[in-house]
């Protein structure tokens, strides 16, 4: 009977304890917010977190390299900008540009009780490749099914159109770099995410027609095969795809 009163006085314990905002990582530290979604329940936000340096100037048509570390506390409260889109006008009414590769992470206000970690969810947004953007997988629904029910969710732009997959069919333009987009985030997942509380080796992903394809096409580099587990929900691959 003690065993039982020491067992429930320790998994109360667990529950009361609410995450610091402020996570430490290997590449600086990150302060998110907590928010209040429309059911009442809360999860810990931490938005517009750079994954990769800016694709820009030199960059423009070269696989993304690792971000910079930062000094200073990184403030992640607010979405970073989305990637520029072709043939429909930005996201939601966001801003585009191509200093884009931000990642989202949101996640349960209290520790797992699993000493793994919490399992993690990686939205990839579908859009043909030429639109689309992070921000649609993280509506308050997704953010309840999911982050309220012990699952941290993730969500990242990549390059679009021909900034991300434009070639020259020489080494001066190699293309496909949305793809290399796509790796380097899940690389920088594996470096942060036991930092936020996540397990990274139970990593979950794809959603969408478009992005099916693009999972196929990563997980066929040698960079992933550290990742254990992906999912793809939905119907086959769409003919959007080549």
């Amino acid at each position: 009977m003690n065993f039982l009163w020491i067992l429930l006085i320790v998994v109360v314990a667990v529950e009361a304890t609410v995450l610091p905002e402020t996570v430490t990582t290997v590449y600086g530290k990150i302060k998110g917010v907590t928010e209040t979604l429309p059911s009442g329940n809360q999860v810990q936000f931490f938005k517009g977190i750079p994954f990769a340096k800016p694709p820009v100037g030199t960059l423009r048509f070269e696989k993304p390299q690792p971000p910079e570390p930062w000094t200073t506390t990184l403030n992640a409260t607010s979405f970073g900008k989305q990637c520029v889109q072709f043939f429909l006008p930005p996201f939601n009414g966001a801003t585009d540009s191509e200093d884009c590769l931000f990642i989202n992470i949101a996640r349960p206000t209290t520790p797992s009780i699993d000493p793994r970690g919490y399992p993690v969810m990686l939205y990839l947004f579908g859009g043909a490749f030429v639109t689309g953007s992070a921000l649609s997988g993280h509506n308050a629904y997704a953010n309840d099914a999911l982050v309220t029910k012990g699952v941290i969710l993730a969500s990242i732009n990549y390059r679009l159109g021909p900034l991300g997959y434009y070639s020259s069919r020489d080494l001066s333009a190699p293309g496909n770099y949305a793809l290399w987009d796509i790796i380097q985030a899940l690389q920088f997942i594996q470096d942060v995410i036991p930092q936020f509380g996540g397990d990274k080796n139970l990593l979950a992903g794809c959603d969408q027609v478009a992005n099916k394809k693009e999972c196929l096409k990563a997980l066929s580099i040698e960079q992933l095969v550290n990742i254990s587990a992906v999912s793809f929900r939905g119907g086959t691959l769409g003919g959007t795809a080549r």
